[in-house]
């Protein structure tokens, strides 16, 4: 049987790069490929019409691989879903992050977007891990201030939580304890709610586990791969 072709969607503000360290420890490289998650929030992103994918997101690019996933149910044969959530807007009984946070970082893309990246990535990894954030200075300019802020707008208005029953998808979660993003609980609500789903909660590695957990998560994907 022929393996599957894997997608992947990054975060907000990375590029296609955060997940090459990943990529280089999967068994088949060969079928991994790429969505922008700029071109999603557009609708003008090449998406799959293949049979037999699997769509890898991380972070909000989780949130856009669940949407897409609804729309690619009879082509998609897993779903990972990395440091996600259904929603990023704190709300009633849900953990998230408050509407005023997300605001501010439109302003502050406007007045210093450097820094606004810059404490992005550093909130995002552990002490150690300068080398994503590193990538993260590299590839910044590749987005316009208005697609960073459109990124930012699906944040403060995505709601998917009603949706996740519509997935029969099988489906893997993968969130860290101490992520300082998101908080790990939310991946905890997704598994509850997503049918055929299984969660992995690690202990460590923050909200980067595409950089700081390299080894687990390549091991995961490359046995739905097989």
């Amino acid at each position: 049987m022929k393996s599957p072709n894997l997608y992947f969607i990054a975060g907000w503000s990375a590029t296609s790069n955060i997940w090459t360290p990943l990529i280089n420890a999967i068994t088949y490289p060969d079928n991994c490929h790429f969505i922008n998650w700029e071109k999603l929030i557009d609708d003008d992103a090449e998406i799959p019409t293949t049979n037999n994918n699997i769509l890898v997101g991380w972070s909000l690019g989780g949130m856009l691989a669940i949407e897409l996933a609804i729309k690619l149910q009879q082509t998609t044969s897993h779903l990972v879903l990395i440091s996600s959530t259904a929603r990023m807007i704190e709300d009633k009984d849900y953990i998230g992050t408050s509407l005023r946070s997300i605001k501010a970082m439109k302003i502050g893309l406007t007045k210093n977007r450097l820094k606004i990246i810059t404490d992005f990535a550093i909130n995002s990894c552990t002490e150690k891990q300068q080398k994503f954030v590193n990538n993260y200075l590299e590839h910044e300019s590749t987005f316009t201030e208005a697609q960073l802020k459109n990124g930012l707008d699906y944040l403060a208005k995505t709601d998917l939580r009603d949706k996740l029953t519509t997935l029969n998808i099988p489906t893997t979660i993968i969130h860290a304890k101490d992520d300082n993003i998101i908080n790990f609980q939310n991946s905890c609500f997704l598994a509850k709610n997503i049918n055929n789903s299984k969660k992995i909660i690690l202990d460590s590695g923050n909200h980067a586990l595409p950089f700081s957990r390299i080894y687990e998560i390549s091991k995961i994907i490359s046995e739905l791969s097989k």
